[in-house]
């Protein structure tokens, strides 16, 4: 087989020059690119948090934490009464003064539960307690309420001597301190009520052998009475019982003809019960006034939070 023959290079000898590839144009703003070059360069970086957080998916956004607040000492606490109320410590040479009237004697009987008092008349008005809405308010060493008690109604000439049971005071702790307070009726808290078969809102109250039943009309958004229904339940073991009998059987039959009112005697096989129905849009005030003047007879229209509130005062228990 031939050999190829191999092809002789030639360096050129010459000495070695300089040879020029291309050229690069000078300007002279070159310096004004590069400054813009670098703005854009540092508002890319300010802007690509806002980019990344808006190409996210909308629930993959962070959103910050707010920011909390610590209430400023001037701020009122909801948790704390505003008004400011005054605790008597009882004891038998406590007084207290009210519009020209004078608490005093005051003592607790534990075996009787009850709290006795005097109430003077020094200055006052006679009507005062009449016209005027006090409760009396029973509160324990650590300023607990256990008992509200409402004043009674009725004039105050000279003085008077009190004895309200407090044994639902003496269920709920021991009795230390006592205030006294005007509330309003527009103050009472709302009561709920139940519904009869016949869609009736009712309340009903009892105490001891004693029920009563309320029957209201709503009007309004209120609800307001206009029936009641009371019975009550007598043994024939009380020391008492002939004549407390004998009491009932001519109440019944002095009311036998009376507008607006139905009684009965029922008796029993160790007692009798004493039913009572007042129909109060036909019960004229003059029959109010004669027969039916303790505190648990309303008047008609009377709110349902009013009699529930009032009741539950002097030791009810109203559901």
């Amino acid at each position: 087989m031939a050999k190829k023959k191999k092809e002789q290079i030639v360096l050129n000898k010459t000495e070695l020059m300089p040879t020029t590839i291309g050229t690069l144009d000078q300007k002279e703003n070159g310096p004004i690119v590069a400054i813009v070059l670098i703005v854009l360069f540092v508002v890319c970086i300010f802007l690509l948090p806002y980019v990344n957080e808006w190409l996210q998916e909308p629930d993959q956004i962070t959103t910050p934490p707010p920011s909390t607040t610590t209430p400023s000492d001037d701020e009122p606490n909801v948790d704390e009464p505003t008004d400011d109320v005054t605790y008597y410590t009882i004891s038998n040479g406590l007084t207290i003064d009210l519009e020209g009237f004078q608490f005093s004697s005051f003592a607790v009987n534990s075996t009787n539960q009850t709290l006795n008092f005097t109430l003077t008349n020094v200055s006052g008005k006679e009507d005062f307690f009449e016209t005027s809405n006090y409760f009396m308010e029973l509160y324990s060493s650590d300023n607990k309420l256990l008992q509200r008690i409402k004043l009674e109604k009725e004039n105050i000439v000279t003085s008077s001597t009190y004895s309200y049971d407090a044994s639902t005071a003496f269920s709920n702790g021991t009795i230390n301190k006592l205030t006294l307070s005007n509330i309003a009726t527009s103050d009472y808290p709302n009561v709920s009520l139940s519904n009869d078969t016949t869609g009736t809102p009712y309340l009903t109250c009892t105490k001891d052998n004693q029920t009563l039943t309320y029957y209201f009309t709503e009007q309004e958004g209120t609800y307001e009475l206009n029936q009641l229904r009371e019975r009550i339940t007598f043994q024939n073991t009380a020391q008492d019982y002939n004549t407390t009998l004998e009491n009932y059987t001519t109440l019944v039959a002095s009311l036998n003809n009376v507008a607006g009112v139905t009684t009965d005697l029922v008796p029993t096989t160790s007692g009798f019960t004493f039913e009572l129905t007042l129909h109060l849009g036909s019960v004229t005030n003059a029959t109010m006034n004669r027969y039916f003047k303790d505190f648990i007879y309303y008047a008609a229209n009377t709110e349902a939070k009013v009699v529930a509130f009032e009741l539950e005062s002097e030791d009810y228990t109203c559901q």
